[in-house]
């Protein structure tokens, strides 16, 4: 009995002091971040960042602006030729210049109409129809890489992911690619899986190059 009663008085003023201690912690944080030294230094660093920012976006227009940056180009049936967006770096940059040439119809295609972007999973759900004769393909998924050698890299579930729309293949290739009739199709064998990827840069109409070229 006498130990119990111990154990509960020690519970008792542990959960007392406790409490005055958060409180007493609670008022100092409250003190520190009221006075000027801190606001002060909230200032600061805000301000470095903002400038860290500022310098991050100029570093990035300026290699936007050099004479050897590479441009990927559309030139329509009639002659007309448009920039379209840098020469993809990463996947990004494969997903805005894939929505560009959706925009303009530019993908040889029978259909292809984005749903929706996920930030996890598969990159796009679209319907899909590769050519008029084919099955028309509603819902699929679709995983967009700046080069087809990503996806093994990237540990996708070719299951879930059967299609892939990429800028490049890429040099090193770890896994067995399949040339088929068309160019800029490929398909790709994942285990026991499939796989068809497309390569964007090996469309009809796309050219690479500099902007004075």
């Amino acid at each position: 009995m006498s130990l119990r009663m111990i154990i509960r008085r020690s519970a008792i003023n542990d959960g007392a002091v406790k409490e005055a201690f958060d409180n007493a912690v609670q008022k100092l944080l409250s003190r520190v971040a009221e006075s000027d030294d801190y606001k002060a230094f909230v200032a600061h660093t805000k301000r470095q960042k903002e400038i860290r920012g500022a310098e991050t976006l100029d570093e990035r227009k300026r290699k936007l602006a050099r004479p050897e940056q590479r441009w990927v180009f559309h030139v329509a049936s009639g002659g007309q030729r448009r920039r379209l967006h840098r020469e993809p770096e990463n996947e990004n940059d494969t997903l805005a210049l894939l929505w560009k040439m959706e925009s303009l119809g530019a993908l040889p295609f029978h259909q292809f109409e984005s749903l929706e972007h996920g930030s996890s999973g598969a990159d796009i759900i679209a319907h899909f129809r590769e050519t008029p004769e084919s099955n028309p393909e509603r819902f699929i998924t679709v995983e967009a890489e700046c080069v087809f050698t990503n996806y093994r890299l990237h540990g996708h579930n070719p299951s879930q992911m059967p299609m892939v729309i990429c800028w490049d293949i890429g040099k090193s290739r770890k896994v067995r690619l399949r040339d088929t009739n068309t160019a800029w199709k490929f398909i790709a064998e994942v285990g026991d899986v499939g796989v068809r990827v497309f390569a964007l840069a090996k469309m009809p109409g796309i050219q690479v190059g500099r902007e004075d070229r």
